[in-house]
């Protein structure tokens, strides 16, 4: 009888022992699940740190080249102050009309703290031209205003008197 009880406690070892295992196998199941989340997990959060590694090296990059462009600017604008400016002395006249001129004239225009070249030569160039190419209309007409440009954004208006 001894035998038999020993089979019987042996019988329900067993069956506790299949238990046990098909626990740990279940267990076994549910870690390695666990283990390839927490390995996706960190896969993912490596690719985001290498990610931002990349985006602080292009900063870092993009940063390195505007300090050497703020130099290079700083450099040149010293270089402008500390150069001596290249001047022409211009023969000005209290007004045009007060002397006859006999050389090549500039003409310029101040208005608001700013000036601009007028470029009065091209435009007496082009009224020039406009005219001879007109001559034969015009001397039925007895005065005839036109304009020419603009040049330069300027422009000129004049008459022409058929006498």
């Amino acid at each position: 009888m001894l035998a038999e009880s020993e089979l019987l406690e042996l019988t329900q070892q067993a069956d506790q022992l299949a238990i046990a295992i098909a626990d740990a196998g279940t267990a076994q199941i549910h870690m390695a699940t666990a283990l390839s989340a927490e390995e996706r997990d960190i896969a993912r959060l490596k690719r985001v740190v290498d990610e931002e590694r990349v985006s602080l090296a292009e900063a870092e990059a993009r940063r390195e080249q505007l300090e050497e462009e703020v130099e290079r600017c700083s450099l040149e604008a010293d270089g402008i102050e500390n150069t001596a400016q290249k001047t022409e002395r211009l023969l000005a006249y209290p007004t045009p009309i007060g002397r006859t001129v006999t050389g090549d004239e500039i003409h310029f225009h101040l208005a608001a703290g700013r000036i601009a070249y007028i470029p009065l030569t091209e435009l007496f160039e082009e009224a020039k031209a406009r005219t001879q190419r007109n001559s034969g209309s015009l001397a039925a007409m007895q005065s005839r205003v036109e304009t020419v440009g603009p040049v330069q954004d300027f422009s000129l208006d004049y008459v022409v008197e058929v006498q």
